[in-house]
């Protein structure tokens, strides 16, 4: 098995940490990780959350000592099936319209990266993406890693308010903004697609470790699958 680190954080929780830079290959090692402790160790852990490179775990010390948990975790990950096909990640198409209407950064995004916008929507469309960690807002996915011609700083001046469905980059990174929110990332298009919903089962759409492509939509596809246009 990979190498993995784990740490007492207090008397009620433990991080679980693989020895390896945050990309891909450390994804999915995360989210098998998460599935051994879930499947293994459930009944004693109250809340995971995973990470870039880690996975927090909450547990309940009336029912298991941290010590014990400790080595029943190094246990569940030692059978876990880090490599093969077992354990698979999910694969998710995100449909995306990038019309400067909804994507109001891609023209700036192309003028900086000296691109046309069709070669920004090329570009962001070709990659194949792992959702690195899930946080700043429930069912927010950080998406590794975007080609290094799409590569931008954060914006100077975050935005007060980002529509949810907001397709967006920064860095080496993008994600897809799941409600509105504050945000400081460059958008560059849209999404009908419901990114986090509490009435369902997961809420969030993305996990740690799974496999997202976006796919380009025209504008009357945007508004046959619910899409909606504003002003930025």
């Amino acid at each position: 098995m990979p190498t993995a680190t784990i740490q007492h954080v207090n008397e009620t929780s433990l991080i679980v940490y693989f020895d390896r830079e945050p990309n891909t290959d450390t994804s999915t090692m995360v989210r098998r990780g998460f599935m051994a402790i879930e499947q293994h160790l459930s009944q004693y852990v109250l809340d995971m959350i995973p990470s870039y490179h880690s996975i927090l775990v909450t547990f309940n010390p009336e029912s298991i000592s941290g010590s014990l948990l400790q080595t029943d975790i190094e246990k569940a990950l030692e059978a876990a099936p880090f490599l093969g096909g077992a354990g698979a990640n999910n694969r998710i198409s995100i449909p995306v319209y990038y019309g400067p209407d909804v994507g109001w950064d891609i023209e700036d995004v192309a003028d900086q990266c000296a691109l046309s916008v069709s070669e920004v929507i090329q570009l962001h469309t070709t990659m194949a993406y792992r959702v690195l960690a899930v946080g700043f807002s429930p069912g927010f996915g950080y998406l590794g890693e975007t080609d290094p011609r799409l590569s931008m700083p954060r914006k100077n001046t975050p935005r007060l308010s980002v529509p949810a469905g907001c397709v967006a980059i920064s860095e080496r990174q993008t994600a897809v903004y799941p409600s509105s929110s504050p945000g400081g990332w460059h958008i560059i298009g849209r999404t009908p697609m419901v990114m986090f919903d509490w009435q369902q089962s997961p809420p969030a759409r993305l996990s740690v470790g799974d496999e997202v492509n976006f796919e380009p939509i025209t504008k009357e596809e945007y508004i046959a699958l619910g899409g909606q246009t504003d002003d930025a």
